[in-house]
């Protein structure tokens, strides 16, 4: 007796079924190669070489990365982050930068993320070209947090230089038609061995950096030092106003 021929109906759920498995192994290893495949990659001299090559162009100046790894977990680390030193030109080294994304915030076409640099050391020449600022997209970008810890500060103007060190920052920011801006909810370092403290506004455009800070100490803004440092920054200083006593 012959077996009868599968129905139409059949046939198309057999190759459904067919087609349902091999879309999962597909979705499975597609998965495996990012979770895996992904961090292993940027650890590669590859990566770190394109992740330079991207930062010169931003910055407009030789910039050498020592390290770079990524995470799912902890977001991409970058260690021993330098610009080269040529002259009088203002030049920068960053011990540690570490950047976490909220991945899931990609689907609503935002970019949130936190970020913390660690031993950043800048100097500022008067007389040399700035570093350039990267292009920011338009908007859907947002900094929910970002540390500055035990940074160094020197602006140099001919044979004297200013300095501010141990420079602690907190604050948060958002991308604005193509301008960053930055709410420092809080600032504290050492100047010439005095302390100082405050809050501040920063604005980072393709046309550089400019900002206020409001400072805590009467001495600090009377600093002719800090004043310097504020300046080769264009940030302008302030006391925060004091409230009359109603009585």
């Amino acid at each position: 007796m012959m077996t009868p021929a599968p129905s139409l109906p059949g046939r198309l759920w057999r190759w459904t079924k067919r087609l349902a498995l091999v879309t999962t192994v597909l979705v499975i290893a597609t998965i495996g190669a990012a979770a895996f495949g992904i961090p292993a990659a940027s650890r590669t001299a590859w990566a770190r070489g394109r992740m330079e090559k991207t930062l010169t162009r931003s910055l407009g100046t030789p910039v050498q990365v020592g390290e770079m790894k990524w995470s799912w977990k902890k977001g991409l680390l970058l260690q021993d982050v330098s610009s080269a030193m040529e002259g009088d030109r203002t030049s920068f080294r960053i011990e540690r930068i570490q950047l976490r994304p909220r991945l899931f915030t990609l689907a609503e076409g935002t970019l949130r993320f936190r970020a913390t640099l660690e031993n950043p050391e800048l100097l500022v020449t008067e007389a040399g070209p700035a570093l350039r600022v990267p292009k920011f997209p338009k908007k859907g970008v947002r900094i929910d947090q970002i540390d500055l810890v035990n940074a160094s500060i020197a602006v140099k103007s001919g044979d004297e230089t200013a300095r501010v060190q141990n420079l602690t920052i907190r604050g948060n920011g958002r991308v604005e038609d193509r301008v960053l801006r930055i709410e420092l909810a809080s600032l504290s370092g050492l100047n010439d061995g005095a302390p100082f403290s405050g809050q501040g506004t920063l604005r980072v455009s393709r046309d550089g950096l400019s900002g206020r800070v409001l400072l805590n100490e009467a001495a600090a803004i009377e600093s002719a030092s800090l004043q310097k440092v504020l300046r080769g920054l264009h940030l302008s200083p302030a006391q925060p106003p004091v409230l009359s006593d109603p009585f």
